[in-house]
């Protein structure tokens, strides 16, 4: 699921950039502008997997060695921040994009054809 996300319509490519400025639920391809569904609920699974390693090796760290220095305690800093930090960049792309059938596709231009009027 990390790869970058395509249209269920017409195999356009999402970059980076393109999946964090997705706003709502329902979106239009930019290519052939058939709307789609963008899930997001994946979003929090890789951080907190490893918001979940980084307790267990902390708890390690410092279970296994009766005294830390600073300066270990220091690369705990860095590590954690830097683990979060990598967690926080590539959960946008655990989104999905869930394309609707003929029927659905129908329903939704009539109903934004009747808006513009």
């Amino acid at each position: 699921m990390s790869k970058l996300r395509k249209c269920p319509y017409c195999n356009t490519v999402y970059r980076y950039r393109d999946i964090i400025g997705i706003k709502g639920k329902l979106n239009e391809c930019y290519h052939c502008k058939k709307p789609f569904e963008v899930k997001k609920i994946y979003r929090a699974v890789p951080i907190v997997i490893i918001c979940v390693m980084l307790i267990a090796f902390n708890l390690f760290i410092m279970n296994s060695s009766e005294n830390i220095s600073t300066g270990t305690f220091g690369m705990l800093i860095i590590i954690n921040t830097s683990a979060v930090l990598f967690a926080f960049l590539i959960s946008p792309l655990m989104t999905c994009f869930k394309g609707y059938d003929k029927k659905q596709l129908r329903k939704i231009t009539q109903e934004k054809n009747k808006k513009k009027k």
